[in-house]
């Protein structure tokens, strides 16, 4: 039996407003894109029903509240047009300012609590990845972290915690995660894939 491939459409989700939805093949999961101009995509891989698209949107309405805030706000003081990738620097200073305070001793708390030993933390300004952590047990945390909801924040400092057993993403990995996670890796790791904002 053949399924039909649906186009683009768009939804219109109480409380949330109009979403266009796009299908690619590639896709995982679903993710949330909450773009410049605060319109809100989700791509997601074909065959999705709507009501779950739907069930999806209204799950994470208020994060996309608040990233239409956040938007909104770099828009009114960026005047000139400026590239995708660029970040305001008023909300860069005070993402860096909150990481600074509260990274390191979150960090401090969920090692002890779990039994992980680190060398040095590092907060950057990385886009790319949420964090990363060398073969010296050296962990970098991106300070856009303070743009997630704080159960995902533990979440990705859980991961790296993981690289200073596993350095690598194999099985004893994701046993060792799922572990410390309380069984919820899978879930925890399709939260986090729906966070994005260009």
């Amino acid at each position: 039996m053949f399924r039909l491939r649906r186009k683009n459409y768009k939804m219109d989700i109480d409380g949330v407003g109009e979403v266009t939805v796009k299908e690619f093949s590639t896709s995982k999961g679903m993710r949330i894109i909450v773009h410049r101009d605060t319109s809100v995509t989700v791509t997601l891989r074909p065959g999705i029903a709507k009501n779950k698209v739907e069930c999806f949107v209204r799950q994470h309405s208020a994060w996309i509240e608040n990233a239409k805030k956040r938007c909104a706000r770099r828009a009114e003081n960026s005047p000139v047009p400026t590239s995708k990738r660029t970040v305001d620097p008023s909300e860069l200073l005070r993402l860096r300012s909150s990481a600074k305070q509260y990274l390191p001793e979150r960090v401090r708390f969920i090692a002890e609590r779990f039994g992980f030993r680190y060398n040095t933390l590092k907060i950057n300004r990385a886009r790319t990845r949420w964090g990363s952590c060398t073969s010296r047990k050296n962990i970098n945390l991106s300070c856009f972290l303070m743009r997630l909801p704080m159960h995902l924040v533990d979440f990705v400092i859980l991961h790296e915690l993981c690289h200073t057993v596993e350095m690598n993403h194999g099985t004893q990995f994701h046993a060792l995660l799922n572990r410390v996670c309380g069984g919820h890796e899978k879930e925890l790791n399709r939260q986090l894939r729906a966070f994005r904002i260009d």
